[in-house]
């Protein structure tokens, strides 16, 4: 094993985490293919001495671990889950252990609660709690118990499939029902032994409740919480989209960069242990205590223990000085995460950061080297350019499949906040602890609000050019994949000029063309009408070739930046994009489709044997629409009442006429 590249581990497990998904395979199937494959590598490096059939048996032995572990990670395989004991059908009795405090939404505080019983039956699996908000109401912490009564609620797909799945978003983190509750229908019946969850809440109350005695504003306390404390589900939505459009939004998510900042502070300042006998151990020890207190004090979310388990690893690779390269330390990092939670590799964090990492390590070093200024601050400006602008190459093509949006400012923002990050979390962890000791002055609290308004204001500053904020850029899976191709092989050519890599070289741009070339003829021929789920709204979507028409009754104003029809654009990128009023008739192929709005008008004897979508809450008698124009099916979008579509499904199940919901099935496309 000791030969075997780390590449042949990391990326078996990282396929087999990933077809766990696909791959319906039992665990006594998997033990078995893992303990045979485990004896062939075994019998391949007595027989063969290592060599390639070692290695390949090796990667496989590594991929059904990566379906091992996405297996027993699976909490419904535990036959204790709730899913397997009590009915998800009716309303439950249940008994649960706040485990986190969610992100609020407008109108509901959010809980992700583990499960203690349900309906007297001791079960285990997690929740997700909405309580409607209520000022009056009583906010729930960590390790309180509750009981209430609800419905579990199943979670949808997104009515239009190019949408965020927040299905998939939850499964990932193994919730997988929701309920709604009012304040006044959640009890609470105790308290918990706390855990570290809730020692860690319990001291960042009380760190807010002292600097609230300060005169910091709430834009300033949320960055305080944000930066120092781990939680930017505090951060105003306005505030965090202005990060996110100046492209520092890595400064308010404590991650690597943080982590790295604080591990540099603490190597300095414990410098002097390595003057006495084994002091270099003892400094490494106390280093790693401090990070992972860290940790727990900002709650142990997963771009925490990414960050910190991450630089775990490096400080003891470069520490113990045993000959692991950086890139090594980084796999073995990713590999024990992996392994602890096999669904971090489905997270957008947990990507962008290992690659904006393996992108500093291996291209940075190589931008660095085509300029060597002789002054100091020059230098110093060059290196953290270099850094931003390596970091940036790295994460380009998966930022821009996730978000669609590039900000053409963000080396700015970064050679400006980046440099006085380290003194700002520096000063911010002493302000921290001279309020918990009631010592913090007056003046240091006063310039330490105007530091971080200062850097508010210059990231507002940065996010108003909109002339350099690139929006609305299309990149599909498959596009960003060859991208990724492109990169590394040109990376490689330019480190080690030779036959092989400018073959590879040449091959990734082929592929890409391929890619864009395909794509490309996919949009000329595409063909299709589809009915939207739109809340309160109306919007089809005619497309012909590269030419799609939306027909919406929103203003012009709203109806462009409508997600629903943004998603489908993102996806669906098209040259000839225009805007149009609801007709009442259209025709598609041999098909028409009927719009019968709150005017009620459809006696149109040319229209028998179409397809009629009933929008607006039409107050009609359903049974005689049927009856006149014999429909070929019925559709009713997002803008009528629940009540009217849960009336004319039942008048069309007596009919015998399909029905469609956009609130149940979502889109409707005619192709």
């Amino acid at each position: 094993m000791r030969n075997v590249p780390f590449i042949f581990i990391i990326l078996p497990l990282c396929a087999g985490i990933s077809f766990a998904e696909f791959i319906g395979i039992t665990l006594g199937s998997i033990l078995i293919a893992l303990c045979f494959t485990i004896f062939l590598a075994y019998d391949t490096r007595r027989i063969a001495k290592g060599g390639w059939l070692f290695e390949h048996t090796i990667a496989i032995s590594f991929f059904l671990i990566g379906l091992l572990a996405t297996y027993l990670h699976d909490h419904r395989n535990d036959a204790s889950h709730y899913s397997n004991i009590v009915s998800t059908q009716k309303e439950v009795c249940i008994t649960g252990r706040v485990h986190k405090r969610l992100k609020p939404s407008t109108h509901w505080e959010r809980y992700e609660v583990l499960l203690q019983h349900i309906d007297g039956f001791k079960t285990s699996g997690k929740l997700l709690l909405n309580v409607r908000k209520d000022t009056l109401a009583h906010r729930h912490h960590i390790d309180e118990k509750l009981f209430f009564r609800a419905l579990l609620n199943d979670i949808k797909s997104p009515s239009n499939p190019w949408q965020f799945n927040y299905k998939n978003y939850l499964e990932r983190r193994h919730i997988y029902h929701r309920v709604f509750v009012d304040p006044g229908e959640v009890l609470m019946v105790g308290n918990y032994p706390s855990s570290i969850y809730g020692i860690a809440e319990g001291l960042r109350n009380a760190v807010n409740r002292k600097l609230s005695l300060y005169d910091f504003e709430p834009p300033e306390l949320q960055i305080i919480n944000a930066l120092l404390l781990g939680q930017k589900q505090e951060v105003d939505p306005q505030l965090y989209e202005t990060y996110a459009e100046a492209g520092a939004v890595h400064v308010l998510a404590v991650s690597g960069l943080h982590i790295g900042i604080i591990w540099l502070l603490l190597d300095a300042l414990l410098l002097p242990l390595q003057l006495i006998r084994r002091g270099r151990y003892l400094k490494l020890v106390v280093i790693l205590w401090m990070l992972w207190c860290f940790a727990v004090i900002a709650g142990l979310s997963p771009s925490v223990v990414r960050a910190v388990t991450m630089f775990t690893a490096i400080a003891i690779a470069t520490s113990l000085k045993r000959g692991m390269s950086t890139v090594d330390a980084l796999l073995v990092s990713m590999f024990f995460l992996l392994m602890a939670k096999p669904n971090f590799l489905f997270e957008v964090g947990f990507q962008l950061s290992y690659v904006a990492v393996f992108a500093i390590v291996w291209i940075q070093p190589m931008i660095e080297k085509l300029w060597r200024p002789k002054f100091w601050l020059f230098k110093k400006a060059w290196q953290l350019f270099t850094v931003t602008l390596a970091a940036q190459i790295g994460v380009l093509p998966l930022s821009l499949y996730y978000f669609h949006q590039f900000p053409g400012l963000f080396f700015v923002s970064n050679l400006v906040i980046v440099p006085f990050l380290g003194f700002i979390l520096g000063v911010g962890l002493l302000v921290i602890v001279l309020a918990l000791a009631n010592a913090l002055p007056a003046f240091m609290a006063d310039a330490y609000s105007e530091l971080i308004e200062l850097m508010n204001l210059f990231v507002s500053w940065v996010a108003n050019q909109e002339s350099f904020l690139f929006e609305n850029i299309p990149m599909s899976r498959l596009r960003m994949i060859s991208i990724y191709l492109l990169i590394i092989s040109a990376i490689l050519l330019l480190k080690r000029r030779s036959y092989a890599s400018v073959f590879v070289t040449g091959i990734s741009i082929v592929v890409l063309q391929v890619v864009v070339i395909e794509e490309e003829s996919d949009k000329q021929t595409k063909q299709h009408l589809i009915v939207f789920h739109t809340n309160r709204s109306t919007a089809l979507l005619s497309r012909v070739s590269d030419r799609s028409t939306f027909h919406t009754n929103l203003p012009d104003s709203i109806a462009h930046s409508s997600y629903p029809i943004k998603a489908y654009l993102l996806a669906n990128p098209t040259n000839d994009v225009t805007f149009h009023s609801l007709k009442d008739i259209y025709s598609y192929k041999d098909q028409k489709l009927l719009i019968v709005d709150s005017l009620g008008i459809y006696k149109i004897p040319s229209l028998e044997r179409s397809t009629v979508l009933l929008t607006s809450s039409p107050k009609i008698n359903l049974n005689r629409l049927i009856d006149t124009i014999k429909p070929e099916a019925i559709i009713a979008d997002g803008s009528n009442h629940r009540s009217y579509v849960a009336r004319w499904k039942a008048t069309c199940a007596r009919k015998k006429i399909p029905f469609h919901s956009t609130y149940e099935k979502g889109i409707y496309m005619i192709e």
